[in-house]
């Protein structure tokens, strides 16, 4: 292709008497003829840009811009290769590579690829430094950083930068302006070229090759393949920095490692097996689930009857069942492994740790393990799976005993249930499954062969359970608890058909940045350590001071017995957030309402009584173990069982609630006891008010009330 000249009318080919452009155009793409050296993407199309004038290095911004845009707007580029920078950062320019990585390749964005420059600095040049742009260093053939490969926060990945044989347009047969492409592909090259601007174009080639098989690729999981699939090379220290970089370990002098074109172009291939996040994740990485706790891929059975099972035994055989997904247009090898581990349910699950049974509970003896492996270590090979069909796999799995968990909260009478993660190795290496650390959220959305199950179901006797949440840190941090309600598939509302209650462990307590004074939107405070969930949820701060601080929660839900809804199921999540608003994780809740359950809380007694008399309210038995408790018109509970005596001295509506200890199934009513007022009872006597008598005169009481001892005037 023609291409651009920036400093020209922009037509014909660009010229210049130097061999930099050309040595990188034949590290991408030189066409291997037996003769001289082959591209990493060779056959690939070239369309070569020229934005410097002549020899002398000047250059306008507005023209480099131009040029970046006539790229992919004009050109059609998929992906932009610039072994150059070092100027001062610079709007047009930076707008220009920012609109090019979002509006490039019709939407799904250009890759754009520069060298971090040969500067012998800590610092990336610029433009290599924008954060859209992949900035590339240099190593030599031992894998270490070459001297000169600037170096920093932004790094990316390397390449190798020093000695690389590529075409030369100056070479040793003197190739002239007038030279055909064969010609330039034919023998002669140079061995001399390097720095980082032949570190770049070796990605540029890598990303050429994958997007060649895999077209559909945003530019942002082209950048995600090459990261992860790096390999760790020069003995550096690669650790965590989810912060900026979040495809797996890294390190500031090489980024995440030397690129891999044959692991890269094999992620890229559309041929992986893959598990939902939930229904309607077609395979796409990441996935964009923002609730990814609940994938409908997972679930137990029991091993004789193949029924669903919701709450396993300790000590039980269950089938894990896991389906798995084939997207591929031919059947899959048949050599591909699907890895099951459990821990114990909680919004903080920190992979590989937590999930491995490398930690513990310290408070048992001996100390209770986090988690651990469904079925074996070593996972169980999953068969063939038809052309874009789907297989369920099952796996063995034998749960702790929760009792051996009983002194791990306060809510020790409880249940506290288990989620479980599915991971397949296949042709898709798992980006982050080799840190320590990390976010199982990001572990998730970003790897589509890899699903969670973080689901309580609530139904019949089971309304109550426990889960942990804790700091998932090594340091001090901000947090925040969201409790989140969704309307139902009839979009009736939880809170219309049960009280849906938040208990807090002393550890939690002591982390809310909230107190029992504090007014919390959509939620209202019971007693001093229980919320009751209102119709949109709540949102609680917190603030871990200690490392991997943990607590727990206990929620129950009870739904009303005398009122149905027209769609059994109602839902919602408890969600933890860092301090940046990015998901932690959660715990999914499905509350599922007995279609015959109904009973009602029914009053009789004293409607009227004269000012001074003990009225008796009665509760009717609902004929099995129920809490009957009784509240005076401020909520506040003044009597337990089923007879209520007061007193009152005005006219006063009395709440009634029924609770059954089966189901935790509640209902509620009220009961207005009116005063007489034609009477007034103080202690034995009685004082009438109105008539013919002379007491009839009565201007006044005091005290009132008294007990034994009053002057009437």
């Amino acid at each position: 292709m023609d291409g651009y000249t920036a400093n020209g009318d922009g037509t014909g080919r660009p010229r210049t008497n130097h061999k930099h452009g050309q040595c990188c155009a034949g590290i991408i793409g030189a066409v291997h003829n037996d003769k001289g050296i082959a591209g990493i993407a060779p056959y690939v199309q070239i369309i070569p840009i020229r934005i410097f004038k002549n020899n002398d290095w000047t250059f306008s911004n507005a023209r480099i811009a131009t040029s970046i845009t006539k790229a992919w707007q004009d050109f059609g580029a998929d992906v932009l290769s610039n072994s150059w920078g070092g100027g001062i950062s610079n709007t047009l320019i930076t707008n220009a590579l920012k609109n090019a990585t979002i509006s490039g390749r019709n939407g799904k964005g250009c890759v754009v690829v520069f060298s971090s420059g040969n500067n012998y600095r800590s610092r990336i040049s610029y433009p290599a430094n924008i954060t859209e742009v992949i900035a590339v260093g240099a190593i030599d053939n031992n894998g270490h950083r070459a001297d000169f490969s600037n170096y920093g926060n932004q790094i990316s990945v390397v390449a190798p930068g020093i000695n690389i044989s590529t075409i030369d347009r100056q070479g040793n047969d003197g190739y002239n302006n007038q030279a055909t492409p064969n010609d330039y592909m034919n023998k002669n090259y140079t061995k001399s070229f390097g720095g980082t601007s032949a570190a770049c174009p070796h990605v540029a080639g890598v990303a050429a090759l994958m997007l060649s098989v895999n077209p559909n690729l945003t530019t942002q999981q082209v950048r995600d393949i090459i990261e992860s699939t790096a390999q760790k090379v020069g003995n550096y220290h690669y650790f965590s920095f989810l912060s900026i970089h979040t495809n797996g370990t890294w390190n500031i002098e090489v980024g995440h490692g030397l690129i891999d074109a044959y692991a890269a172009v094999s992620k890229a291939v559309k041929k992986d097996l893959y598990v939902r996040d939930d229904s309607y994740d077609d395979g796409s990485e990441p996935s964009g689930v923002a609730n990814m706790w609940n994938s409908p891929d997972i679930w137990l059975e029991d091993i004789n009857t193949g029924e669903i099972v919701n709450h396993p035994i300790g000590g039980t055989n269950y089938y894990v069942c896991v389906r798995v997904f084939n997207k591929n247009n031919m059947p899959s090898s048949g050599n591909d492994v699907l890895f099951v581990n459990w821990v114990k349910a909680g919004t903080t699950n920190v992979w590989p740790d937590d999930w491995l049974g490398t930690t513990s509970y310290n408070c048992g003896s001996p100390p209770v393990a986090k988690g651990g492996y469904a079925g074996s270590p070593t996972g169980t090979l999953i068969p063939s799976i038809p052309a874009n069909g789907s297989r369920i796999v099952k796996v063995i799995w034998t749960p702790p005993y929760a009792e051996d968990y009983a002194d791990c909260s306060i809510f020790s009478d409880e249940p506290w249930h288990f989620c479980l993660l599915a991971r397949i190795h296949d042709s898709y290496p798992i980006i982050g499954e080799d840190s320590i650390g990390y976010n199982i959220g990001a572990l998730t959305t970003n790897n589509n062969n890899v699903a969670w199950k973080n689901l309580n179901i609530y139904a019949n006797s089971n309304y109550k359970s426990v889960i942990s949440v804790a700091n998932p840190n090594n340091s001090a941090g901000y947090f925040r608890l969201f409790v989140c309600t969704q309307d139902n598939q009839c979009e009736e509302k939880i809170s219309d058909f049960a009280d849906v209650s938040i208990s807090f462990d002393e550890t939690l307590l002591s982390a809310f940045l909230v107190d029992t004074n504090d007014e919390i939107t959509g939620a209202k405070w019971l007693n001093s350590s229980t919320l009751q969930v209102l119709d949109n949820g709540f949102e609680l701060p917190i603030y871990f001071e200690d490392e991997y601080q943990a607590g727990t929660l206990l929620s129950i839900v009870n739904f009303y017995a005398d009122t149905i809804p027209s769609c059994d199921t109602m839902e919602f999540d408890i969600i933890l957030v860092d301090g940046s608003y990015d998901v932690v994780g959660g715990e999914h809740y499905e509350c599922i309402r007995t279609a015959n359950r109904y009973f009602q809380a029914e009053i009789t007694g004293d409607s009227v009584v004269y000012a001074g008399t003990c009225a008796y309210l009665y509760a009717t038995d609902i004929e099995e173990d129920a809490d009957y408790i009784w509240y005076d018109e401020q909520g506040t509970e003044i009597e337990n069982g089923t007879l209520l005596s007061v007193y009152p001295s005005q006219t006063t509506t009395y709440t009634l609630s029924v609770t059954a200890h089966a189901d935790g199934y509640r209902a509620f009513s009220q009961y207005t006891v009116s005063i007489d007022s034609s009477m007034i009872f103080i202690g034995d006597t009685i004082v009438i008010i109105g008539g013919d008598t002379v007491i009839s005169l009565l201007t006044s009481i005091s005290p009132t009330p008294a007990n034994n001892q009053v002057a009437i005037t």
